[in-house]
C-alpha cells in the first residue's frame, strides 16, 4: 500500500509540474526570465540564449499558449533602455513604459507577484495578480539574465 501512496504522490506532481512548466509565452530555444499565469492570460518576460551586455533581446508578452495579444518591444531587441531591475530587501522588480503606460512587475519574497499598470493620462493603476510566478524574478537564474544584459549590477 505505502509504495502505491508514494507511486500515486509522484504522478500527481509530475502532472501537476508538466501543467505549469507550460505557463509560459517563451519559445523553447528562449530563456523564461520570468513568467506568471492568472486566470485568464500569462504573462512572461522571454530572453534570447545569447543574452548579453551587447547582444541578445528581452521581450514581455502577454497572452494565452499559441496566441501573443500583447509583446513589449514589438520587434526583438536589446534590453538596455527599456527595462529596468530594482533589487530591494523584500522584493524584485522589472519596469518599462510604453507610450502612456508605464508598467511594473513587483515580485515579493514572500507574497504574490503582481503586475501594475499605470496610466500617465488619467492616473489609474490597473492590478493583475499572478496565482505563481515561475521563475521570480528573485531566482538566481532570473537575476543572472539581468546581469548578463547589463541591467543589474
Amino acid at each position: 500500500m505505502y509504495p502505491l501512496r508514494i507511486l500515486i504522490s509522484l504522478f500527481v506532481i509530475g502532472i501537476c509540474s508538466a501543467a505549469y512548466a507550460e505557463a509560459t509565452l517563451c519559445e523553447k530555444n528562449e530563456i523564461t526570465v520570468w513568467s506568471c499565469k492568472t486566470k485568464k492570460k500569462i504573462y512572461s518576460l522571454c530572453a534570447s540564449n545569447d543574452i548579453a551586455t551587447n547582444s541578445g533581446y528581452m521581450q514581455y508578452r502577454a497572452g494565452h499558449k499559441g496566441k501573443i495579444s500583447f509583446r513589449f518591444p514589438e520587434k526583438l531587441q536589446h534590453p538596455r533602455g527599456i527595462f529596468t531591475t530594482d533589487y530591494l530587501v523584500r522584493d524584485g522588480r522589472f519596469s518599462f513604459t510604453n507610450g502612456a503606460y508605464k508598467y511594473e512587475i513587483t515580485d515579493l519574497l514572500i507574497g504574490p507577484t503582481t503586475i501594475y499598470i499605470n496610466s500617465k493620462q488619467d492616473r489609474k493603476v490597473t492590478q493583475i495578480d499572478c496565482s505563481r510566478a515561475d521563475p521570480s524574478i528573485l531566482d538566481n537564474p532570473s537575476i543572472d539574465a539581468f546581469r548578463s544584459a547589463g541591467l543589474k549590477e
